[in-house]
């Protein structure tokens, strides 16, 4: 590839071959060595393929829930839109100080979560952890952030940018910082067809980029295509690992965690929020009163309860819970075994007969087999795939 300092709009590919991308090709010293914010992204000749198959146990895997039912995209993605919505993910510019993106508190090697505990913006630290990216095409609609109080992927992304803890733009900045860069212009509209820049197409691009975040090809996917349902041993699991599993599908009342109920389906997705005992005050880690989603409806019943991420990739998305408590998988099994807070809106998976919260009673063994288990939902394409990596780098 011959590298020039301008953004060319290719021709047009022949019909039986993937259509070309805007090329935005520089030095490659000179794009290392320009600060972050003048930096100039690098595409591949040509696009992307965006659409990543859903394994057939997402869409039916015996509970009734299909992620597919979930899905808000509203039909396929469109790779330019993606294509687009990747550099945006990526640009400092984005955010007041031209210092913080998407992607500063969305990492891909730890499936777009945060390695922090809780996430820095252009002023200061977030009250929460960032969640993971991963699979939040399959959110229901109206369970965006720990606290559900967006009802959408866009709604969660225009909260982000404007937020001014986080990325501290107006929408009328927003636009002003992407018709700046010279290279939106041919993105947009070989996006769009045509070259207008707007808040709606920003965000929405964003947004469609993370939807393409499907992840779906762990070690548990691979055993589950050989396996007739979750339960039976998986071929290429260790005999601790389907132990593990089995632990993690069986009901409390029957000898296991009962993981599923919340983490439901076998793409792990979460409806609902509940509280699973953190705390009986609502006092995070920090000596902070967060009240969840009660923050944000005022309703009684909503008090302490969280919306949690899915478990894909769950092993590298530390640390855990919305506060950041847990720097271990261990830990976290640890307080569902015999951790669990008795709140007022505990959720009744969680309770015992007797009305008290559930002492799990595990072994060392028992802990163990679950995280190893957990260990089998990391999809290592998913961490290093070059359709979510940095354009910039």
């Amino acid at each position: 590839m011959m590298f020039v300092g301008i953004v060319v709009l290719l021709q047009a590919c022949s019909s039986d071959a993937s259509p070309p991308v805007p090329a935005v090709v520089e030095s490659a010293s000179g794009n290392q060595t320009a600060p972050f914010r003048d930096r100039i992204p690098v595409l591949p000749d040509e696009r992307f393929d965006y659409q990543t198959p859903v394994p057939d146990h997402f869409i039916d895997d015996g509970s009734g829930v299909s992620v597919l039912d979930l899905d808000r995209t509203g039909g396929e993605l469109d790779d330019a839109v993606l294509t687009v919505g990747r550099v945006l993910f990526y640009d400092v510019n984005l955010s007041n100080s031209r210092t913080v993106r998407c992607a500063s508190c969305h990492v891909q090697d730890a499936s777009f979560a945060d390695t922090q505990t809780l996430s820095l913006g252009v002023r200061s630290v977030t009250d929460r952890h960032s969640m993971a990216l991963a699979n939040a095409v399959f959110t229901p609609s109206g369970q965006f952030f720990w606290d559900n109080r967006a009802a959408s992927l866009e709604g969660q992304i225009e909260e982000a940018i404007t937020s001014p803890i986080e990325m501290g733009l107006t929408l009328p900045q927003l636009v002003q910082r992407v018709e700046e860069r010279p290279f939106y212009p041919a993105l947009f509209n070989d996006a769009f067809g045509d070259d207008r820049i707007t808040d709606e197409r920003i965000i929405g691009a964003i947004a469609d980029f993370v939807r393409g975040m499907v992840s779906a090809n762990a070690r548990y996917d691979i055993g589950r295509s050989d396996a007739d349902n979750p339960l039976e041993p998986f071929s290429n699991f260790t005999d601790q690992e389907n132990q593990g599993k089995e632990l993690f599908f069986t009901p409390i009342r029957e000898g296991g965690g009962s993981c599923s109920a919340c983490h439901t389906g076998e793409a792990q997705i979460v409806i609902g929020a509940k509280n699973n005992g953190l705390s009986a005050d609502d006092i995070d880690q920090l000596g902070r009163l967060d009240t969840g989603v009660f923050r944000s409806t005022g309703i009684e019943s909503d008090r302490g309860t969280f919306r949690a991420p899915s478990l894909r990739n769950v092993n590298v998305t530390e640390p855990y819970m919305h506060d950041g408590r847990f720097f271990t998988l261990k830990a976290v099994v640890e307080h569902y075994n015999n951790g669990i807070a008795d709140h007022p809106q505990l959720d009744t998976e969680l309770r015992a007969d007797d009305g008290r919260p559930v002492r799990l009673g595990w072994s060392t063994e028992q802990v163990d087999a679950v995280v190893s288990f957990l260990e089998t939902l990391t999809d290592e394409t998913f961490l290093t795939d070059p359709r979510f990596a940095d354009p910039f780098r």
